[in-house]
C-alpha cells in the first residue's frame, strides 16, 4: 500500500489531530524562579506556539523545505515573536514547570483566542516573492500557555 498525505484516510487523521472539532483550552503553569525573566516583567505571561512548515512547488509536487517552531508572547494588545534561544529556554521551562490547579484566580487580560486566530492566518500567508517562487506554508497551532512566576 502506498502512503502519502493525499490519501483520504491520512488527510482525515491529520485533520482530526491538528484541527479538533471543538476548541481546546490553554495550559496554566507556574515557571520556576530561574525562568521568570521570560515573562518580560509581567506577572502573567500568555504564549502561543505554532509549527510552520515551508513547502515548495517542484515539478508539480510539494516538497518540504523545513519546519520551524514559532512562539509568540502576548502582552495587552501587542504580540512579540520570541527569538530561537528564548523559544528553547521557554520550552525547557514549560517542561520543568508545575500545573496551576486553580487558574480562575489569574488575571489574564489577553484575548488569546483572537490572537491565536490572527497569528495562524498571518503565518500561513507567504510574501509576494515567496508566492512567485512557489512557496506556501502549512501552519499548525500547538499550544496556548498561560504562565506565572
Amino acid at each position: 500500500m502506498r502512503l502519502g498525505i493525499n490519501l483520504d484516510w491520512v488527510q482525515r487523521l491529520l485533520r482530526g489531530a491538528f484541527s479538533p472539532e471543538r476548541e481546546c483550552g490553554a495550559a496554566f503553569v507556574k515557571l520556576g524562579n530561574q525562568s521568570s525573566d521570560l515573562l518580560k516583567g509581567e506577572e502573567v505571561g500568555c504564549f502561543v506556539a505554532f509549527l510552520r512548515q515551508r513547502l515548495l512547488q517542484d515539478a508539480g509536487r510539494w516538497v518540504e523545505q523545513g519546519v520551524e517552531l514559532k512562539l509568540f508572547q502576548l502582552v495587552s494588545e501587542s504580540t512579540f515573536e520570541l527569538t530561537s534561544s528564548d523559544c528553547a529556554r521557554l520550552v525547557r521551562a514549560f517542561n520543568a514547570s508545575t500545573r496551576i490547579r486553580d487558574p480562575e484566580r489569574l488575571d489574564v487580560n489577553v484575548d488569546f483566542i483572537k490572537a491565536e486566530r490572527h497569528l495562524f492566518s498571518q503565518l500561513r500567508h507567504p510574501s509576494e516573492a515567496e508566492i512567485d517562487a512557489g512557496v506556501r506554508y502549512a501552519v499548525w497551532p500547538i499550544a496556548v500557555v498561560i504562565a506565572t512566576r
